[in-house]
């Protein structure tokens, strides 16, 4: 069974890996797309809704479709249709089908999102120790390699020839890994419809990831349009400002199991979001010089948040792990792609500076409420 498990630890980390480099990816295409269908912020905002829209219809049916089919064959199907949808990101022609494309994507990505995690708890059980921080660090991971190779590669080819090449790519990875997933039948039928209404604990837990993951949607949306727009950068110098965060949050994920066992979870997510805050302000009023490496601090700052807060409400009192998790997911899942469209808004009546400075807020009001973390700790589950 440990072997079983560890195998199947090694195909969930590269469809992980697989996910976060299609998002990767993405973030350097955005200042693309805007010039290509000649958008304004507000416009662009609008359009990156779409993918909110897109998860908010899927998440509701990927608990049954994982009860009735299992995790395994849900995450291959998932982020099968995510590789094959993300050349239309650049091949859209007009702002109709850029709409579309990304309402579809969304919809595949929070499907994949849902299920890999799933899988990832089954897995996490059977090994009888933490991994979920080294999995979102594969997937941190992704994006820096995606990002950083789409700032390179958008320098010599054409946007549409970059996502094809990152598709037939992702294609292979996909192909090797998947195929020391856990059996379908360790999760089929299990949790029902994987649905409960959350209590005041898991609703201050669920909005506290809602905003880290805005922080983290803001990164790959609107990273490189800062540095391009507000900064004037180079495009490869606008690719590098996601790939600095997933840089930053890789490092700090891959050593998240160690971190957690000297320090505790509430401190953790309060001098995490503190140290986040202040260097966003950073990253707006420092020099020029400095944004890319504020952003890779950023990074390291929430990189264990969401483990955290996930493990947090799958220990939530009066909540099955099932239940806690997945209504701590929705919430992240929910800012991490309302986010950016909100920021498009904010940033439209005034700046996108302005729109960092409010994530600043954001992440100070982490570090006060971070006491919500506590079921986080065996003590405070108990």
């Amino acid at each position: 069974m440990i072997f079983e498990a560890s195998r199947a630890r090694v195909s969930i980390a590269g469809i992980f890996l697989v996910n976060g480099a299609l998002l990767g990816s993405w973030a350097p295409q955005v200042p693309f797309a805007k010039e290509r269908l000649d958008l304004t912020s507000a416009e662009l905002g609008g359009a990156l809704l779409a993918m909110a829209a897109g998860a908010v219809v899927s998440m509701p049916l990927t608990g049954m479709l994982v009860a009735r089919f299992g995790s395994a064959p849900v995450t291959r199907a998932a982020i099968l249709i995510q590789l094959a949808l993300v050349p239309l990101l650049a091949l859209s022609p007009t702002l109709a089908l850029f709409i579309l494309s990304l309402l579809l994507f969304g919809a595949a990505n929070g499907v994949c999102d849902v299920a890999m995690n799933s899988h990832a708890v089954e897995v996490e059980k059977r090994l009888g120790r933490p991994v979920l921080s080294s999995l979102h660090a594969m997937f941190s991971i992704g994006g820096f390699l995606g990002s950083a190779a789409g700032g390179l590669a958008l320098a010599a080819v054409s946007p549409a020839v970059h996502l094809i090449a990152v598709a037939v790519v992702a294609l292979v990875a996909v192909a090797v890994s998947q195929q020391g997933l856990l059996p379908s039948g360790i999760d089929r039928g299990a949790g029902g419809h994987g649905f409960a209404l959350p209590d005041r604990a898991l609703v201050a837990i669920g909005l506290l990831v809602l905003v880290v993951m805005m922080v983290e949607g803001a990164m790959l949306d609107w990273a490189a349009v800062y540095l391009s727009s507000e900064r004037d950068a180079s495009p490869a110098v606008a690719g590098a400002g996601y790939a600095a965060f997933s840089f930053g949050m890789a490092a700090g994920r891959l050593l998240g199991d160690r971190i957690r066992a000297a320090v505790s979870a509430p401190a953790l997510v309060r001098w995490g979001g503190i140290t986040a805050a202040i260097v966003l302000a950073l990253a707006v009023f420092g020099p020029v010089e400095s944004t890319v490496l504020a952003f890779a601090a950023i990074g390291l700052a929430v990189s264990n948040l969401v483990p955290i807060l996930f493990a947090a409400a799958g220990h939530a009192p009066g909540h099955t792990p099932a239940t806690g998790v997945a209504a701590a997911a929705t919430c992240g899942y929910l800012g991490f792609l309302a986010g950016p469209p909100l920021i498009g808004f904010i940033a439209e009546a005034s700046s996108l500076g302005t729109a960092f400075l409010l994530l600043a807020v954001g992440c100070l009001v982490i570090g006060f409420f971070a006491r919500a973390a506590r079921t986080a700790d065996p003590a405070g589950a108990a």
